[in-house]
């Protein structure tokens, strides 16, 4: 119990700092479903390698060799691997959904949206002449 809050808390430094680099911002003025997409898939890569990268440093510090430490994740095959990615990319999309809407409509407006009463949205009507 102890290894998995220490582990989600390091895999979650990873992400904050994958954010604070900037990683995968670049399709930011596209449709929302872009960037939310490409997100997921790059940071779902990056956790899986700082995982695999973690548990070597871990092995080796153990005296086993790199080939001995590597992870079974996944059962410990490439097409396990694969699939374990795909399962984050999906686990990572409603994450990264909110953080965008929330980019967007504002944060403090996606805070009232869930926890202060709801007012019924009413669109801004243009002022075409």
């Amino acid at each position: 119990m102890v290894f998995a809050a220490i582990n989600a808390w390091l895999l979650a430094k990873v992400m904050l700092m994958g954010e604070i680099f900037h990683l995968a911002d670049n399709l930011k003025h596209k449709p929302l479903i872009y960037p939310i997409a490409f997100k997921s898939a790059v940071f779902s890569i990056l956790l899986i390698s700082f995982h695999i990268i973690e548990e070597v440093l871990i092995g080796v510090w153990h005296g086993r060799s790199i080939t001995e430490s590597m992870p079974a994740i996944g059962g410990g095959s490439l097409k396990g691997i694969f699939f374990i990615g795909v399962i984050m990319f999906f686990v990572l999309m409603p994450f990264f959904a909110l953080r965008e809407i929330g980019r967007d409509l504002g944060d403090d407006k996606l805070y009232e949206l869930f926890f202060v009463r709801r007012t019924k949205y009413v669109p801004v009507q243009s002022q075409s002449s």
